[in-house]
């Protein structure tokens, strides 16, 4: 029985320890160390995300989100966790990023198709479209800010080649152009505001031209002209009035992007805040460097403005408003980066 006994004891014993091997096995089998998988994320994965990422590569990204989830469990969670907080403490700005989409859930989000903007999360169809929508608003619409500015530059600094050349050099009656068909408003104070504005694209040329190579006759003109050719000719602006043509043909850009991420975005009712609060942003843009008459007027009516349609519609009316100066705007720019006769 004794015998029996051992047999018995020493079976049990070996049971255990292929118990215990399996389970080593199944444990240490296809797994990693934090330090691995952590390496792993840092070298393969988050490259490629963040490459994913700035394409706009949804399908990348939630792919990417799921290996780095399935890599951060077989180095362990907590552990891989800890070791990326280290690297992100005093690190580079990939290494705090990585830290930051593990910890904050973004690569969970990420695997369930969702993508983040502005605090909340979207499927990538309407991200795509909100996304777009903020980079053509808070980005690209500053090209009507620009030609705003550039008019009023040009108008300031023709003061000083009057003065300083005694000529005239007046600005000329608004081109018209065909009127709306369906007005926004009326009046309405961004289209007559910046049609005023933009008569001083049609200053001639060769009245400028002329008016520089005048002697100087002394008094005032001696300090208009030392300003124009110190601060007029080495500003920039003559090349600002030659790219005129090219700043139009970006207003028509950005009125497409727009228009169709607007609309994209609207087919999702979950969207409908983060669309508006664009919208709005829209509205400032549209009213960017209007005085405050203009501002005021502007203000009353600004519900109409905050509308995505709405806000391509200023871009092509004020690309039309332009366009019949455009085809004097290079000899015109010429012009403004002329010095003075000296």
């Amino acid at each position: 029985m004794p015998a029996e006994q051992r047999i018995i004891g020493g079976g049990l014993l070996l049971v255990g320890i292929a118990v215990a091997l399996i389970l080593l096995f199944l444990f240490n089998w296809g797994g990693m160390s934090a330090p691995d998988a952590v390496k792993e994320l840092e070298t393969e994965i988050y490259p490629a995300y963040a490459r994913a990422e700035g394409d706009r590569d949804y399908a990348g990204m939630r792919r990417l989100a799921e290996r780095a989830l399935a890599v951060i469990e077989k180095g362990g969670s907590v552990g891989v966790t800890k070791h990326l907080q280290g690297a992100a403490t005093g690190g580079t700005r990939e290494a705090k990023r990585l830290y930051e989409i593990v910890k904050d859930g973004t690569l969970e989000k990420n695997a369930q198709g969702l993508y983040p903007f502005k605090g909340e999360w979207f499927k990538d169809g309407t991200h795509r479209h909100l996304d777009g929508l903020a980079e053509a608003i808070d980005g690209r619409m500053k090209v009507l800010r620009l030609v705003r500015a550039t008019a009023e530059e040009a108008a300031r600094a023709l003061d000083d080649a009057r003065i300083g050349s005694g000529k005239d050099l007046a600005i000329p009656e608004a081109k018209g152009v065909e009127p709306e068909e369906l007005p926004i408003c009326s009046p309405n104070p961004v289209f007559d505001h910046d049609a005023d504005l933009f008569r001083i694209f049609g200053v001639r040329a060769e009245a400028l031209a002329e008016a520089l190579t005048t002697p100087n006759p002394s008094g005032r003109a001696t300090s208009s002209r030392l300003r124009w050719n110190r601060d007029v000719v080495t500003s920039g602006l003559g090349k600002q009035i030659e790219g005129l043509a090219d700043q139009v043909e970006e207003m028509k850009t950005v009125a497409v992007r727009i228009e169709l991420s607007a609309r994209g975005a609207a087919e999702d009712g979950a969207a409908r805040g983060a669309l508006d609060a664009l919208l709005q942003r829209g509205a400032d843009a549209v009213a960017a460097r209007l005085p405050d008459a203009a501002k005021r007027a502007f203000d009353e009516k600004r519900a109409l403005f905050a509308k995505g349609d709405v806000i391509a519609r200023v871009l092509r009316r004020e690309a039309t408003l332009l366009a019949p100066y455009l085809a004097g705007s290079r000899a015109l720019g010429v012009a403004f980066g002329t010095e003075f006769a000296k």
